[in-house]
C-alpha cells in the first residue's frame, strides 16, 4: 500500500509531495509516542520502498532517529490521491487496536492539511474505527469455542440492557449475538430469557488467558461506552464480568481510559 503510494510520487514536482508523506506516515506510526508491533510492518514496507531514493531515506533516518512528531508543513500542492494516502494513515494509527487521543488529533491536522473536510475526515476516521472493530471482533470470535461463544453472547446482551435501555448505535452489535451463535434462533431465545434478570452471581467464571480477556473486555466496554456515556452501572457491571474471567480492576480501568480519550468519552455521571 505504502510502495504503491510512493512510486506514483516519485517524479518532478511530486517529490516534495512524497518526502511529505513519508514524513506524515512516519509521524503516524510514533504519534502516541509508542512503535506498536503492529505498526512495524508499515516501517518495514515504508523502508522497502525508499532503497532507491537515497535523499527520501536519509528523511526517513533523520525523523525515526528524532522520534518525535514536527510540526507538518503546509502544502503547496495538494495530493490528488489524498483520501488514498490519509486512509493508509489512519490504518497505521488503528493497528494496534485502538485510536489514541494523539493519534486523533494528528489525523485531523493531517486531513486538514491536505484539503480534506471536517466531515471527510470524521467519516473516514469512523469507517475505519468501525472496520477495525470488525475485524478484531471476528478474530475474537474464530478463537472461542462453543461454550465460550455462548458465554459472551450473554454478557453482549446484558451489557446492551445494562443501563435499562437499547440505544440506537448499539444495535448494530446485536448482529454479533447472532455470530455467536451461528445464527440459532433457540439460543438466542435462551439468551434473552437468561438476560431478563442483568445479574451475573449465577454466570459461569471463565478461565481465559489474559490477553484474551483483555480483548473479550475491549469489546464489552467498547459496546458499553458506544453511546458516548459510562454510568455506574454500566462500570459496575464490567467490573463484574472482569471478575469472573480474573482480570485486575485497575486493567479494566485503564481499558476504560483508553477508550474515553480515544473517543471523547464523557466521564461518568
Amino acid at each position: 500500500m505504502i510502495s504503491k503510494i510512493l512510486e506514483r510520487l516519485s517524479q518532478g514536482d511530486d517529490k516534495k509531495i512524497k518526502q511529505w508523506v513519508v514524513k506524515i506516515i512516519i509521524g503516524a506510526i510514533i504519534a502516541d509516542k509508542v512503535i506498536h508491533k503492529s505498526e512495524i510492518p508499515f516501517l518495514v514496507n515504508l523502508f522497502e520502498s525508499l532503497k532507491d531514493d537515497p535523499e527520501t531515506l536519509s528523511i526517513f533516518f533523520n525523523h525515526l532517529k528524532e522520534f518525535k512528531t514536527y510540526p507538518i508543513e503546509p502544502l503547496d500542492k495538494k495530493p490528488t490521491n489524498a483520501e488514498e494516502i490519509f486512509s493508509t494513515i489512519l490504518k497505521i494509527c488503528r493497528s494496534d487496536n485502538q485510536f489514541h487521543a494523539e493519534e486523533i488529533k494528528y489525523c485531523h491536522t493531517v486531513g486538514s492539511i491536505m484539503g480534506l473536510s471536517p466531515m471527510v475526515i470524521g467519516r473516514m476516521i469512523k469507517e475505519t474505527d468501525a472496520s477495525a472493530k470488525h475485524q478484531a471482533f471476528f478474530e475474537l470470535l474464530q478463537g472461542l469455542n462453543a461454550e465460550e461463544r455462548f458465554w459472551m453472547a450473554e454478557i453482549i446482551m446484558k451489557i446492551i440492557k445494562a443501563d435499562g435501555k437499547v440505544d440506537k448505535k448499539e444495535i448494530p452489535y446485536l448482529s454479533h449475538l447472532y455470530d455467536l451463535l451461528d445464527g440459532s434462533s433457540e439460543k438466542m431465545k435462551e439468551i434473552e430469557q437468561r438476560s431478563e434478570n442483568l445479574d451475573l452471581e449465577n454466570l459461569q467464571p471463565m478461565n481465559f488467558d489474559k490477553s484474551r480477556s483483555r480483548e473479550i473486555l475491549t469489546h464489552v466496554i467498547e459496546i458499553s461506552m458506544c453511546d458516548r456515556h459510562l454510568d455506574q452501572r454500566e462500570l459496575d457491571f464490567i467490573l463484574s464480568i472482569s471478575d469472573k474471567i480474573n482480570f485486575p480492576h485497575e486493567d479494566v480501568a485503564a481499558i476504560v481510559e483508553m477508550v474515553r480519550a480515544a473517543t471523547g468519552i464523557m466521564p461518568l455521571r
